[in-house]
């Protein structure tokens, strides 16, 4: 649910890349006290079946979901 890692040059930083689908994240969310990030439509999906967060299975639920904003810098 991510996108594709080669539609980028070079190396992605591994923080960008959600750790459900391994794409990079998309419209991203951080669980609250381990801030791991996920793309939001994949940890929405993951937490209707476990909620748990899928790295460290601390108890998470969709309300406790932190949106994450990236700038990025232009050469």
């Amino acid at each position: 649910m991510g996108l594709d890692v080669n539609r980028f040059e070079g190396e992605v930083d591994e923080e960008l890349i959600c750790t459900i689908c391994s794409s990079v994240l998309e419209e991203p969310v951080q669980a609250p006290q381990c801030e791991h990030a996920f793309c939001s439509d994949c940890i929405n999906e993951w937490l209707t079946r476990q909620p748990t967060c899928p790295v460290d299975r601390a108890t998470i639920s969709a309300s406790d979901l932190k949106v994450i904003y990236f700038t990025c810098a232009v050469h």
